[in-house]
């Protein structure tokens, strides 16, 4: 799994609701650790044999960090412009 991986899961409808995936050795992914633990034991469903790598990976949501442009940062690099909202956007 890749974070542009991850990142295609959590742009979906669903994916927006979540903050966390759990993706088993073999690129599955699943909304609950329960689930990815059965996966990856070979319990989720008849056609599961249990995985040689049992490691379950926990993904997050890419987080974008906006910077404000440099003419609203005085010399020391701190916020001094007029949008209030800006650093709770």
């Amino acid at each position: 799994m890749t974070q542009e991986k991850a990142n295609e899961i959590f742009n979906s409808d669903l994916g927006q609701q979540l903050d966390v995936i759990y993706v088993t050795s073999d690129d599955r992914a699943f909304i609950r650790h329960a689930e990815a633990l059965k996966h990856t034991n070979g319990e989720l469903d008849d056609n599961t044999l249990p995985l040689v790598d049992k490691s379950i990976v926990e993904w997050y949501p890419e987080l974008i960090i906006t910077v404000p442009p440099d003419e609203d940062l005085d010399d020391n690099g701190n916020y001094i412009g007029n949008d209030p909202d800006f650093l709770t956007n």
